[in-house]
Order: structure tokens, then sequence, then C-alpha cells
């Protein structure tokens, strides 16, 4: 394994190789505006997804709230007086509203999310559409005769 070093690497001539090599001319200004714009993109999309995060964290909140007034509610049931079968008939059907609220909030959560998700996509999508419009023009601007 004791050898120079270069004898792993071949000289293949790599300054005549990018000297061979035609690059057509680029409009460096327009280049700079479109990385800008995406800069700016990027920063929305963030904004969208946060306000995302934000908007499911809430509702979170309000179905862990809506869960404990429906627990404090069933505790209040069981204290008051009235037969045992009274009792289970009640819990019961808190338990059954309880459930059909808790599945209609998460299907809630779950449609803010894949909004969220949506709208950065399509800001996203959007935005590569006019990066790539973009970069063909700062080709072509380049390359027009002066």
């Amino acid at each position: 394994m004791a050898g120079p070093q270069n004898a792993q690497f071949p000289d293949i001539g790599i300054g005549r190789f990018l000297g061979d090599l035609r690059i057509p001319d680029f409009s460096v200004d327009a280049f700079a505006t479109s990385q800008r714009r995406n800069f700016d993109t990027l920063t929305q999309a963030g904004r969208l997804a946060y306000e995302g995060m934000q908007a499911a964290a809430q509702q979170h909140l309000d179905i862990m709230r809506h869960t404990m007034d429906g627990m404090v509610q069933a505790a209040k049931g069981i204290a008051e007086p009235g037969t045992a079968q009274d009792k289970a008939s009640m819990q019961m059907e808190m338990v059954k509203t309880l459930l059909e609220r808790t599945f209609a909030d998460m299907r809630g959560v779950g449609e803010t999310i894949a909004k969220a998700n949506t709208d950065v996509f399509d800001l996203l999508n959007h935005r590569l559409a006019q990066g790539l419009d973009e970069l063909r023009e700062a080709f072509t601007i380049a390359a027009a005769p002066r």
C-alpha cells in the first residue's frame, strides 16, 4: 500500500478537458434574481408549514379540552343519585358522544395538515416552474446578440 499517491489518481488532463467544455453564456444577474425569489419562496413555504402546525396544535388542544370536559361530566354523572343501570346507560351514551366527537376532531386535524401540506407543495411547485422559466431566460438573455 505504500506508494506514491498520484499513482491512485492518474493525470487525465482535467485542464484540457475543461478547456474543451463549451458552456453557453449565462446572465448572472438573472440567476441572482431567481435565487432571491427561491429564497423568498422557501421562507413563505416555511411560514405556511409553521402556520399549519400551529393550527393542528390548536386543534389538538381543543380536542384535549373537550375530552377533559367530557370526563368531568362523566364523573359528575356517576356522583349523582340514580340506579346503577341508569348510570351505566348514561356513561355509555357519554362514551359514544365523546368517541364520535374525537373522530370528527381528528378528521379535522387531518384535513388541516393535508391543507397545509397542499398549500406548501403548490407554492413550491409553482416556484419550481417559474425558476425553470427564469433559468431558460437567463441563458436566452445571455446568448442574445449585443
